[in-house]
């Protein structure tokens, strides 16, 4: 249910659904690092792509964030 650009590369970049500070803090303390960028006045947020087992874990971690 995400909106994300369409990507040609490992990584997936979607709009950030709280401040980027925070979700930058919180999902490192839970031991995944991402990227926030500005871009046309909205934060975005750059996840790598990795295994599938690692997707799951960063999508239970992020969706925890971002209760």
């Amino acid at each position: 249910g995400w909106f994300h650009g369409q990507s040609r590369a490992n990584v997936v970049l979607f709009p950030a659904p709280k401040p980027g500070k925070h979700i930058l803090e919180q999902t490192l303390a839970k031991g995944f690092q991402i990227r926030v960028w500005d871009y046309q006045q909205k934060e975005w947020c750059r996840v790598s792509i990795g295994t599938l087992d690692e997707m799951k874990a960063f999508t239970k971690a992020f969706d925890e964030v971002i209760a």
